[in-house]
């Protein structure tokens, strides 16, 4: 019987659906739609026992590189309600779709196509189909079983057939397509498998793995391990290649180690002039107390700052610091600025002069006008 709700020939834009309405199957056997359409869409079978709420749905991909611009396509009665909808599912419109929905009490055809989701146990009459493609094409190839439910496979590298064996797997040699010359990739009654490279055996051994050389095939080599898992070998290379991993291990421990320290290095601080209330005069040219040595390696420190407080009275009553720097603590260099001071009284500055990321071994305070310092301290640390 024709179904009277969910029919039509219509245009469909692109993401727009067709939605049929209830009819009562209750009856028949399957519900069949026949689809035309120029794009891509997906076809639902919504089945109700109270004819609102949907307990079944089932789909079906229309695609027109798989099965061209028709398809006719049967789902299983399960329910007493029915409708169908058909989904543009492509990015064109569709000038016109035509769907007619039949319904029937015949048993299904099971070379139509089928839904690609199947709510419930299906039984599968005849094979299965499955996609393949061989570069270019689509294709849909049966996937079947044996009597025991094994899947049947024949697999194909580079048009060569691998066939399944009760005594191993049939394989050829790279160079060799010759059937007669198929070997068999098998294991003994252990599980163990057997392999042959190159006509020579490798046998397992319990105390160890036999090998040859790579120019004597007639003398054979164990290699094995100690009870501590470190590996036995007479092979001068591996011997040589085990030594520097070890020489490589040590190095990486050894920079492990530096990075830690230069990581969690503590700030230096050194005192240049003590405290003194009444202040220690320095003139034109003097270093204030002594030069500092930022360091060497991974405990070199990259910042340096110099703090403390100057008495400001007749004759030092306008200070002026510099910093100067030296590779080797013989001759030194100055860029000339100065240091800025803070006035917290009338009599009394401080100051706080740092630098960040020098470049040189050695630093120093130097005094370029009278000066009265009460306490001066050099810090040094990592940035």
């Amino acid at each position: 019987m024709e179904s009277k709700n969910n029919n039509t020939i219509q245009l469909l834009a692109s993401g727009d659906a067709f939605i049929g309405k209830n009819e009562v199957v209750n009856g028949y056997l399957n519900i069949v739609c026949n689809l035309f359409t120029t794009e891509d869409c997906i076809i639902t079978c919504e089945q109700s026992t109270n004819g609102s709420n949907y307990e079944f749905v089932d789909t079906f991909v229309h695609s027109i590189a798989d099965f061209g611009t028709t398809t006719r396509t049967q789902f299983f009665v399960k329910a007493y309600w029915v409708r169908i909808k058909v989904e543009n599912a492509s990015f064109n419109n569709i000038p016109k779709i035509v769907l007619t929905t039949l319904f029937t009490a015949s048993n299904q055809d099971s070379s139509l196509e089928q839904p690609d989701t199947v709510q419930g146990s299906v039984n599968v009459i005849n094979s299965m189909l499955a996609n393949y493609n061989d570069g270019t094409s689509d294709f849909l190839k049966p996937v079947a079983c044996d009597v025991n439910g094994v899947l049947k496979s024949n697999l194909v590298v580079e048009g060569i057939s691998l066939t399944p064996s009760t005594d191993g797997i049939s394989v050829y040699g790279s160079t060799d397509q010759t059937v007669a010359n198929a070997k068999l990739l098998n294991t003994d009654v252990d599980g163990k498998l057997n392999v042959n490279i190159t006509s020579l055996t490798l046998e397992a051994s319990d105390d160890g793995v036999g090998c040859f050389g790579s120019s004597d095939g007639t003398d054979r080599i164990i290699m094995k391990t100690d009870a501590g898992g470190t590996l036995n070998t007479v092979s001068t290379t591996a011997d040589t290649l085990i030594t520097s991993l070890n020489a490589l291990v040590a190095e990486n421990k050894e920079l492990l180690r530096k990075i830690e320290i230069n990581a969690n290095q503590l700030p230096n601080s050194t005192l240049l002039a003590g405290i003194d209330p009444a202040g220690i005069p320095y003139a034109i040219g003097d270093v204030i107390g002594t030069t500092i040595d930022m360091g060497t390696m991974e405990t070199r420190n990259n910042d340096v700052c110099f703090s403390g407080y100057v008495k400001i009275e007749a004759g030092f009553d306008n200070p002026k610091l510099i910093m100067q720097f030296s590779l080797a603590d013989t001759q030194f260099f100055g860029d000339g600025v100065e240091c800025s001071f803070y006035k917290k009284s009338a009599t009394e500055w401080e100051f706080n002069f740092q630098r960040n990321n020098v470049g040189l071994r050695y630093v120093r305070l130097l005094c370029i006008s009278p000066i009265k310092l009460t306490l001066c301290v050099a810090t040094m640390f990592k940035n």
